[in-house]
């Protein structure tokens, strides 16, 4: 039987193990544990920020307790990139709000900023706009917060697949009135299943802790005046988390190496292409979250016939995202497409990710590219 190798692997050493058991000794299993402000302080302090951290129990979490916190509702509009997961609009979805759409950048693949703009002066009424980092690139969100300077609409950061990466020596997901990160198995660091939301607005920070803990009031537990969810985090997860993030920088740098490595041996290929991650008038620094190509119209195969052959050969993979504005979950919503849509569109037909994880090996990686010059040379 052939051995896969993943589309994604964890890095977890002996000091994960151990704060984990700690955890589990120390009987700080809930929600309410000390491990829950541990890790958000931890968190904070990698971030380099004094903002607010929330944790919580995933990035889907998060993003629904913005909505609720937010007050979306069927009156609502919302500004949302198309090429990226549907959990970024679902709870929006679930309100009946609006929903406006912005292609990608044919470059970056986050959302098109030229298509942002007019779609904000088409739709001052909006209340918020979610943008999403996606894989290895990064929208300028110095740029987002120049647009959104005048307009009073909350910019929601979707940094769920950027932690560790910076923009101008700034933490992506740090820019945002309110930024969202996930913990997920396949992301740098990971707390099994979590997430995390940041925000320096402490009325706001304030309404996400008692909604993320059903609503429960302070001076009177069990007099709700909010209908909130049970989204915490536990603190075995939390446990966990804190000592990842010490590794985080160690993660970083082992996932460049293997972006380099595939760069390397790929790089001739003219049936493939790479996602832009540099820029000439920005200082970025990639945390290398997946490697994404994107094949070219000289190749022979598409996007799913592609897939195909790399499992046959023992090599696990995923396609890109399917774009929202074409969600046939979706397709009740009132929505608006700004840009073609075909960006989003050629992305999901002729891209997906290869392996990539803190606990990828190089030889690993290296064993991937020769199945892929294997495939391409076949007549």
């Amino acid at each position: 039987m052939t051995r896969i190798i993943p589309v994604s692997r964890p890095k977890l050493v002996q000091k994960d193990f151990n704060a984990v058991l700690t955890a589990l000794t120390n009987l700080e299993l809930s929600g309410h544990s000390k491990e829950i402000q541990k890790f958000e302080t931890t968190l904070g302090e990698f971030l380099k920020s004094r903002s607010d951290v929330i944790a919580v129990s995933s990035g889907t979490s998060a993003l629904d307790l913005i909505a609720d916190a937010l007050n979306i509702s069927n009156t609502s509009t919302v500004i949302c990139s198309s090429f990226t997961i549907i959990s970024s609009v679902a709870e929006i979805a679930r309100r009946g709000a609006k929903i406006i759409f912005i292609d990608a950048d044919p470059e970056n693949w986050c959302l098109d900023l030229k298509e942002l703009e007019r779609a904000l002066t088409d739709h001052p009424e909006s209340s918020a706009v979610y943008a999403t980092h996606i894989y290895n690139s990064a929208f300028d969100a110095s740029k987002v917060m120049e647009i959104m300077a005048s307009r009073k609409i909350c910019f929601v950061e979707d940094a769920a697949e950027a932690l560790g990466s910076t923009l101008n020596g700034k933490p992506l997901g740090t820019y945002g009135d309110i930024g969202i990160f996930s913990f997920y198995a396949n992301k740098l660091i990971t707390t099994g299943e979590g997430g995390a939301i940041i925000t320096s607005n402490t009325e706001f920070s304030q309404k996400l802790r008692s909604l993320r803990n059903l609503g429960f009031n302070v001076s009177a537990r069990f007099i709700h005046q909010n209908l909130g969810r049970n989204v915490r985090m536990s603190g075995i997860n939390a446990a966990l988390g804190t000592s990842q993030v010490e590794s985080i920088k160690n993660f970083v740098i082992h996932r460049e190496l293997l972006y380099k490595k595939y760069l390397l041996e790929l790089s001739s290929l003219e049936e493939i292409s790479f996602q832009k991650i540099y820029f000439p008038t920005l200082k970025f620094k990639s945390s290398y979250w997946v490697m994404p190509i994107l094949l070219t119209k000289l190749s022979k195969y598409s996007a799913e016939e592609f897939q195909e052959l790399l499992l046959e050969e023992g090599i696990e993979s995923r396609r890109f995202f399917y774009p929202l504005h074409l969600q046939p979950a979706l397709r009740q919503i009132d929505s608006l497409i700004y840009g073609s849509g075909r960006v989003s569109e050629e992305l999901w037909e002729r891209g997906l990710y290869l392996p990539m994880g803190s606990g990828i090996e190089l030889h690993e990686v290296e064993l991937v590219c020769e199945k892929i010059r294997k495939i391409f040379s076949k007549k």
